[in-house]
């Protein structure tokens, strides 16, 4: 055979030329190129490129189905095999150059070899936001390695695994990635290691990370001649161990985040948060960050879920509770919006604490959350805080919109009109206590008229009688308002 056949782009041209541009030549066009197909295996391929690049009808694809498909069930193989060939059709022949042009955001989701090479049906010039659930093929893995070559105007990243963590190919791949997309600005990703965060640190346009990251001791020195480590970074989130935080806010010193929403990892045996653990966190927020810049901060125990065999639980919540002191450490952060603070075994406080915080400190939240994550109430003793408490922070929180506070309910205290807040729309009382619910519901809704959830959390049988006064409460406030 002449040597110039073998050439790929003229073979191509060859068959584009059989190709019927006239809808009364469809027959015979399509039969040219079948039979060229069939002549030898270096035709096969090119003329049946060209056979399906153009279809004015559903008759071909319903060819290769069965003549009996309508009257037997098909087995999930044979569909499997049908749609392999049409996405490697789809790959081989996309339409246009770019099949969205102006596509920004993609999801990459599957984890079969296939996945990887559609995406480059969907690769578009404006792609800004990835998603990825990568696979463990050379495919896959390959595609991912290559992420910052591909897509080199790539801001968003989130890389996320249905298995407990990525393999180290993947890890290793996504190491490679990064090199590349030095316009990246926001990054996600489960169980990243060591290496990955440091190379993240590197990143110049960086603002956000969320991780969960895998427990390791320590950062290396960043050299004193390079760009100080996480230089535009804004907000921070994840999964992690009390030690990575406070090696992270050190190492973060003096940038002016906007938000932290962190959960404390309570699994594979690891005990939970202990009062003194968490003071050693709320010191160095104090010290390392930009108390003005911050308006978002979430500091929670994991809540665990279904198995907990493996878990350490304290006996007691003596050394776990948080305590007025710990709490206060808090009061250099006077700009924020949002403030979740949820250990596992919650906070001893009182009336007092919650002034001084309320009156110094939170008069911009908008959301506050000050309890216990633990889904029982772990046997404690109800707190000190009172609904004198609660009419502090209606006073000096006057833009807040959702509170969750355990707080003791039994007695009723005088309003305040001064306290009245007309802002609030949710409140979640936890466990607390109440005994008059009739009582409780005419001080909610006075001090809270604006208020249309009431919300408590019981998950014990003993806890049932308070529960169902919480949902007299409720049940009254809507009866006060259809007055």
């Amino acid at each position: 055979m002449e040597r110039t056949l073998h050439i790929p782009e003229l073979l191509d041209i060859i068959c584009a030329y059989l190709v019927p541009d006239k809808a009364h030549l469809l027959g015979r066009g399509r039969g040219d190129l079948a039979a060229l197909a069939r002549t030898c295996k270096t035709f096969h391929d090119p003329a049946l490129d060209a056979l399906w690049r153009i279809q004015f009808e559903l008759a071909p694809a319903l060819s290769l189905f069965p003549e009996d498909l309508w009257v037997r069930f098909d087995p999930p193989a044979s569909w499997s095999a049908r749609g392999f060939k049409a996405l490697q059709t789809l790959v081989l022949h996309c339409p246009t150059s770019h099949l969205f042009p102006n596509l920004r955001e993609i999801q990459w989701i599957g984890e079969h070899s296939n996945i990887a090479g559609a995406l480059n049906l969907f690769s578009a010039p404006r792609l800004t936001c990835v998603g990825a659930t990568p696979g463990e093929s050379e495919t896959e893995i390959a595609h991912l390695r290559s992420l910052g070559h591909g897509w080199p105007e790539l801001t968003h990243l989130a890389l996320s695994t249905r298995k407990p963590a990525f393999s180290s190919s993947i890890l290793d791949a996504t190491f490679d990635a990064l090199g590349a997309l030095t316009r990246l600005q926001s990054f996600s990703g489960d169980n990243i290691d060591l290496k990955i965060f440091n190379r993240l640190s590197q990143l110049p346009n960086l603002k956000h990370v969320e991780a969960t990251m895998v427990g390791f001791e320590c950062f290396p020195d960043h050299p004193s001649h390079a760009d100080p480590p996480f230089s535009a970074l804004e907000r921070l989130s994840g999964t992690m161990e009390p030690d990575n935080l406070i090696q992270i806010l050190s190492a973060t010193s003096g940038r002016p985040l906007t938000s932290i929403e962190i959960i404390f990892d309570a699994g594979s045996g690891i005990p939970f948060s202990t009062s003194s653990t968490i003071a050693n966190v709320y010191g160095p927020l104090g010290t390392h960050c930009v108390p003005s810049s911050l308006s978002t901060l979430s500091i929670k125990d994991e809540y665990l879920w279904g198995n907990t065999t493996n878990t350490v639980f304290p006996d007691s919540p003596e050394g776990y509770a948080i305590g007025p002191q710990t709490l206060r450490l808090l009061l250099p952060f006077t700009n924020l919006k949002s403030l979740v603070l949820e250990p596992y075994h919650g906070f001893e406080l009182d009336d007092d604490t919650l002034r001084d915080m309320a009156s110094q400190a939170w008069g911009q939240l908008e959301e506050l959350t000050i309890a216990a994550c633990a889904p029982l109430r772990c046997g404690f003793d109800y707190p000190p805080v009172t609904l004198n408490g609660v009419q502090h922070l209606a006073r000096h929180c006057q833009r807040l919109k959702m509170l969750t506070l355990l707080f003791d309910a039994s007695e009723i205290p005088a309003l305040n009109e001064q306290c009245v807040q007309r802002t609030l729309n949710e409140l979640n009382v936890s466990f607390s206590a109440i005994e008059d619910p009739t009582e409780v519901a005419l001080f909610l809704e006075a001090l809270f008229p604006t208020m249309n959830s009431i919300m408590a959390r019981f998950c014990v049988p003993e806890d049932e009688d308070e529960s169902t006064l919480w949902d007299e409460v409720r049940d009254h406030v809507k009866a006060i308002r259809r007055e």
